[in-house]
């Protein structure tokens, strides 16, 4: 995910305006979808977002909250990311202990 990313990156700055993290700032992977949207956190001092880059990196979102109130929120339809397709979140979910 890094190397795609600065890979676009130095190719279309404009749409690339975050850095990959240092240690300190910057996006950190943490998720990816069937359909190939990467799901980042994005450290920005003392605020943590996250960021949804659409595969191909064609649009991004920023949501600022937890990765649990996020989850949380995409499985109870509370939260709707146009990234994600419509049937993203299914009306009948089924859920597995591990």
């Amino acid at each position: 995910m890094k190397d795609a990313y600065i890979s676009m990156q130095s190719e279309f700055p404009e749409q690339f305006s975050f850095d990959f993290y240092n240690g300190k700032t910057g996006l950190f992977p943490w998720g990816i979808t069937d359909n190939g949207d990467e799901l980042f956190w994005n450290y920005k001092g003392d605020i943590v977002e996250i960021v949804v880059y659409e595969s191909r990196y064609a649009n991004n979102m920023s949501y600022i909250m937890s990765m649990e109130d996020f989850l949380c929120g995409l499985l109870s339809k509370e939260i709707v990311c146009p990234i994600f397709p419509d049937d993203f979140i299914l009306e009948k979910n089924y859920y597995e202990t591990i």
